[in-house]
C-alpha cells in the first residue's frame, strides 16, 4: 500500500482568491484543490487550457445574480488539471442547485471514485507467471471520512483441473494477489489517496480479471457491490514486465 494524501497546505498565491469567500460549493471546492497544490489561477486555467476569463466565471457562480453554468468539457479539463475525478466538481456544481422538494433525493453520504489507473490500465499485457504492481487512484467523493476501511478481494477461491493421465491441467488460472484484504488510509472528503496491491499473473496465456470492493471494518461493503476496483491484464508471451516502483506524488 503506497497512499498518496493531499500535500500541506502551500502559502496562497498571488492572485489566489483571499478575503473572498466563495460562494458555490464548486468554487469552494475548485479552491481548496488550487490551495492543496499550490496553484494560482493563471496557473490552474493554463494547465486546464481554458481562458483565464472563464475560470474567474466559476469561480464567481452565483455571485450578484450570475447564474451562468460552466461546460461540462471545462468540468473535465478542470479535474484533470486539479489530479480530482470530475464528478467531484460536477457534484459540487449541482450542490447550490434549488429543486421541487418533491423531486428532492437524499444525497449518499459515502461514495468513491476512480481518478485513474496509474500502472496496468486495462488489457495491459504482462507475461506468464510474472508479477506487477496494479495501482489505482482514488478519491472520497461522499462527504463522509473513510476510517478503517478496507479493500477486500472478492474473486471466488476455487481452481479446477482437468485430470490428463496422471498429471492434472489447471483450468481457469487466476490473477493471485500478494494479500486479500488492503487498508485504505483516513482519507477526507474530496481526499485522493493511491492504492496498490501485487499480483502474480498465471502460467496460462489469455485475459484475468480481479475484483475488489471497499468495505467497513466489519467486513460490510460501503459502496455497493458493483463499486469496485478491478485489474484486468492480457498475460501473453509477448509481454515485457518490468518491476514497478510507485513514485509518491502530490495527488
Amino acid at each position: 500500500m503506497n497512499p498518496t494524501a493531499l500535500p500541506p497546505k502551500r502559502p496562497v498565491p498571488n492572485d489566489a482568491p483571499a478575503g473572498r469567500e466563495p460562494v458555490s460549493e464548486l468554487a469552494r471546492r475548485i479552491e481548496t484543490r488550487m490551495l492543496a497544490l499550490g496553484l494560482s489561477k493563471k496557473a490552474l486555467a493554463a494547465r486546464a487550457g481554458i481562458a483565464r476569463q472563464t475560470l474567474y466565471t466559476i469561480l464567481d457562480m452565483g455571485r450578484d445574480g450570475d447564474d451562468r453554468m460552466p461546460r461540462v468539457n471545462t468540468l473535465v479539463a478542470l479535474a484533470a488539471a486539479l489530479r480530482v475525478h470530475p464528478f467531484w466538481l460536477v457534484d459540487g456544481l449541482f450542490a447550490n442547485v434549488v429543486v421541487d422538494a418533491a423531486l428532492a433525493q437524499p444525497q449518499q453520504g459515502d461514495r468513491a471514485g476512480l481518478v485513474r489507473d496509474v500502472t496496468y490500465p486495462g488489457g495491459a499485457m504482462v507475461a506468464p507467471g510474472s508479477h506487477f504492481t496494479k495501482v489505482w487512484r482514488v478519491q472520497n467523493l461522499g462527504n463522509t471520512p473513510w476510517r478503517q476501511r478496507k479493500l477486500v478481494c472478492w474473486d471466488e477461491q476455487i481452481e479446477a483441473f482437468l485430470r490428463a493421465g496422471s498429471r492434472r491441467l489447471p483450468i481457469g488460472q487466476r490473477l493471485r494477489p500478494d494479500r486479500t484484504e488492503l487498508l485504505v488510509p483516513a482519507t477526507p472528503p474530496g481526499g485522493v489517496v493511491e492504492l496498490s496491491m501485487g499480483f502474480t499473473a498465471p502460467t496460462e496465456t489469455g485475459t484475468v480479471i480481479s475484483y475488489w470492493v471497499g468495505t467497513l471494518a466489519d467486513g460490510r461493503p460501503c459502496f455497493g457491490e458493483d463499486a469496485g476496483l478491478e485489474v484486468c491484464v492480457h498475460v501473453t508471451t509477448l509481454a515485457e514486465t518490468r518491476a514497478f516502483r510507485p513514485q509518491h506524488r502530490p495527488a
